[in-house]
Order: C-alpha cells, then structure tokens, then sequence
C-alpha cells in the first residue's frame, strides 16, 4: 500500500499500472526491476513542492523538500545527490522576479498572493479547488526566471578558518577521486 498512499505511480513498458499493490515484487530482482516509479505532485511529494532544473551533466537539482526537520540536522546529508533548499519559495521569488508570476507561483501552492489586485483571481481559483464535484489534481507548473542566473555548487571536506582547519565527513566519497588525480602529478 505503500506506493499508492506515497502518490506513486509505477509504469510498465511506459504504461500506467492501475493497482501497483496488485504486483508480485518476489518474481523480480531487486536490481533488475522492469519498472518505473514517478510521484505525483503535491505536499507528500519526496522532493517538496518545488524543484529547479538547471543544466549540467550528472541530473542535479535543487529542491524543496516534504522533511523541513532536516535541515536541523548537524548532518544534512539525507538526500541523495540533489540539493535541498531551506526557503524555496523566497529563492523562487528572486528568480522569477515580478509580482504577477510569483503570484501565479504562490497560488500554485495554496498561498495568498503578494499584491492585492490578484486577490479576485485567487479566490476563483481557489473556489474551483474547493469544489468538489471538479477533479482538482495537482500537476507540474513551469516558471522560469527572466535572464540567465548563474550558478555554482562547491563541495568541500576541508578548508581554513580563522587561521584552523576545518574538516567535514566525505559523504560522497570524493576525496578519494581527487587524491588518485592528484597523485598523477605528484613530483
């Protein structure tokens, strides 16, 4: 029931199974399944309410996250490679950069828009969500920002501050990449 409650379609051949509880998972290997598993939309979502796309080459993005606990952690490490952002609606609003289409944003998630005139939109739209006799489904919403942001992930397991230094688990087990490169050019 997991993956029903968890909003989680599971496609076989690229179609859509009706009942993935239905499903004998013993007759697969676990490292070989024939499925493919997407969730839906929504607050349950893994992932949050938003992610951002952005080109590179090892599929990263940044996103929110349904587990705000997290980022109490003193190890934050809890994802798997993307990268979590604390306030993803205020980044959003720096990126999309006008009132209209954060509104359109906030609206997207049940929040009250930001200048007042979009107030009568709002409310429609948030009357037909209210309605029940209307399939109201959470789907994908894309904003883009307005010019070209750039962007710069680092990773760091140590470095100098305030004349000490600091070191942090490697949690993704690049050190050892580096120090076999760097051992080439070893004089």
């Amino acid at each position: 029931y997991y993956l029903s409650n968890s909003n989680i379609n599971v496609y076989y051949k690229d179609k859509l199974i009706g009942e993935p509880d239905t499903i004998n998972w013993n007759r697969y290997s676990r490292d070989k399944l024939p499925f493919k598993f997407k969730q839906g939309s929504g607050g349950g979502n893994a992932l949050g309410k938003f992610k951002f796309i952005f080109d590179n080459s090892s599929s990263i993005y940044l996103h929110d996250t349904n587990n705000k606990n997290g980022f109490n952690l003193s190890n934050r490490a809890i994802s798997h490679g993307c990268v979590r952002v604390e306030k993803p609606l205020e980044f959003a609003e720096k990126l999309v950069g006008d009132t209209y289409t954060y509104d359109k944003l906030r609206a997207e998630v049940d929040l009250p828009p930001v200048d007042s005139t979009h107030n009568k939109w709002y409310k429609k739209r948030m009357a037909a969500k209210a309605d029940t006799t209307k399939s109201f489904q959470l789907k994908p919403a894309w904003f883009g920002p307005k010019k070209a942001v750039p962007l710069i992930i680092t990773y760091f397991t140590a470095w100098a501050q305030n004349d000490k230094i600091e070191y942090r688990p490697d949690v993704y087990q690049m050190d050892e990449k580096l120090w076999v490169a760097m051992k080439k050019y070893r004089l």
